[in-house]
């Protein structure tokens, strides 16, 4: 007779974690707040399988990633293919939480049932914890470029060491580039503002730009390495 209660307990235990995650299931939208790099928009869509729930994540315009996810009281987590963590907890008819990016960098986000309009915009405000904070919606500099000793000999890279401006455009995950001789070229800027890209010129120069575009720290180097300059920003 003394085991019933623990089974009723059990039983109602059970009963509770169905409720929960019944209440869970179905499709979320939101937006990631303060999110530089592109597409802020996600949909969660939970599947509650006889009891065990099943997952998928997508930015939209992209590809669905099917992930685990788990529910521990009203809190849902789970990290999503390209490696970032998604924690969202139960506030009324809300899923509130954080997106964590794999560098540490986390931003709010805030999920309901109702789908998020193209073009919604995130705020610049939204960053926890950043080791490095994203700039806003677009920053505008130009650099001149200084020869790098340390990196490259002077001798081989004369007619090269004259004075010359580089303009920088940076835009959410993209950087514009405007060489001295009018090429405009984009590059792809990663979570934690790096930059590498290679492109060719007007002239048939292939400068290579490394760095980060966030700190505004990039070098500009030719011939494998063998000219290389520091972009500094104007003052």
């Amino acid at each position: 007779m003394k085991m019933w209660p623990l089974i009723v307990a059990a039983c109602l235990a059970s009963t509770a974690s169905h409720a929960q995650q019944s209440k869970l299931s179905g499709r979320w939208y939101g937006a990631i707040d303060g999110y530089p790099f592109g597409e802020p928009r996600r949909i969660l869509n939970v599947v509650d399988r006889n009891g065990v729930l099943a997952c998928t994540w997508q930015e939209i315009g992209k590809s669905i990633d099917r992930t685990a996810c788990t529910v521990q009281s009203d809190t849902i987590t789970l990290v999503t293919g390209a490696g970032s963590a998604v924690e969202l907890s139960s506030k009324g008819n809300t899923l509130q939480g954080t997106f964590t990016l794999k560098d540490g960098r986390r931003f709010e986000l805030s999920m309901g049932r109702d789908p998020v309009p193209a073009g919604a915009q995130p705020s610049t405000s939204g960053a926890q914890g950043a080791t490095l904070n994203a700039p806003p919606n677009t920053v505008r500099w130009r650099s001149t470029l200084s020869f790098n000793t340390a990196e490259a000999s002077k001798d081989k890279c004369n007619g090269w060491t004259k004075t010359v401006v580089y303009t920088f455009v940076l835009k959410g995950n993209r950087l514009e580039i405007v060489t001295p001789s009018g090429t405009r070229t984009s590059a792809t800027v990663g979570s934690d503002g790096s930059v590498d890209h290679t492109f060719t010129t007007n002239l048939n120069n292939q400068p290579h730009i490394t760095g980060n575009a966030f700190t505004k720290h990039l070098k500009v180097s030719m011939y494998n390495g063998v000219c290389v300059w520091d972009a500094l920003p104007a003052k």
